[in-house]
């Protein structure tokens, strides 16, 4: 059970990054929540970086976009 906070309330990056993959593979909002074990709109706040995403959550996400964790970070937290 991992609880590091990936996004704040100002740190939107890693939000638009994941809307855009999960935009680009067309995956149903409602899959996400399924995927998040979240009710639809908590899955929409975590989306949005109102509510922060956890690292365990950032890399159920990855794997249902199909894509590497990494690829969701903003290129200057990715190298950091």
């Amino acid at each position: 059970m991992c609880l590091h906070v990936l996004m704040t309330h100002t740190d939107t990056d890693y939000a638009s990054e994941l809307r855009a993959a999960i935009a680009r593979k067309n995956i149903p909002k409602v899959a996400v929540a399924e995927a998040l074990g979240k009710s639809r709109a908590t899955a929409s706040r975590k989306l949005s970086g109102t509510i922060p995403l956890t690292l365990d959550e950032l890399y159920t996400l990855a794997d249902l976009i199909g894509v590497s964790p990494a690829s969701l970070l903003p290129a200057d937290k990715a190298s950091a």
